[in-house]
């Protein structure tokens, strides 16, 4: 999530707490807004499989397509596609491989449909009893460290988008993740501070590798 953020992509705030003798992930929450008065507004949020009616126990079966295939029945200007681009750009090279449509949403206004920061990232590599195959995989690529500039242009192709366009936004997420990558795993013991570290980087190199 502090890598997400220094990166520049969207990512709601969130730490680690203590509570007496228990630790919690706890996330602000991203669908609230001040209102004219004292009290918040709420906005409606939805998860991505809310969204394309499935039940939660489906939340694998929608692609990273079928997602972008949603987004653009009401993306006006392009901006929900592109955002969920880079969204996806960080969750793969990050090894996030178990993000699938309940780990995206959006915001509903009366007005505009908004993607919503993200919420639930982490390095599943680090738990290597899991099951570390993309939730969504990107160009026939299934595992993270499979994937290239390569399988990123393939994606574009079959979303129906420009692949230099695509390609751009997944390097420029990639760029400010290996500004960062060294910053960000200070809480890790040292053999997993040094794991991420080098995963992240090498996936990080992998995405931006020549075509």
């Amino acid at each position: 999530m502090e890598l997400a953020f220094l990166a520049d992509v969207p990512v709601a705030q969130a730490e680690v707490l203590s509570f007496r003798d228990q630790s919690a992930y706890v996330v602000q929450r991203f669908d609230r807004e001040d209102g004219p008065g004292p009290l918040a507004l709420r906005l409606h949020a939805e998860d991505l499989a809310q969204s394309l009616g499935l039940r939660p126990d489906q939340k694998y079966e929608p692609s990273a397509g079928r997602v972008v295939s949603l987004l653009k029945t009401h993306d006006l200007d392009g901006s929900l596609v592109r955002g969920f681009v880079r969204r996806l750009a960080f969750t793969v090279i990050v090894g996030n491989s178990d993000a699938h449509a309940k780990n995206y949403s959006v915001l509903l206004r009366p007005d505009a449909i908004a993607l919503s920061p993200m919420y639930d990232v982490l390095p599943l590599f680090l738990f290597p009893d899991v099951d570390h195959a993309l939730a969504m995989p990107i160009g026939r690529a299934r595992h993270p460290q499979e994937v290239t500039p390569d399988h990123w242009a393939r994606f574009a192709r079959s979303i129906g988008e420009d692949e230099d366009e695509v390609v751009g936004l997944v390097t420029d997420v990639a760029s400010a993740m290996g500004e960062h990558v060294d910053e960000v795993w200070d809480d890790l013991d040292d053999d997993q501070r040094m794991q991420a570290r080098d995963v992240v980087a090498r996936n990080v190199e992998r995405t931006l590798a020549p075509r």
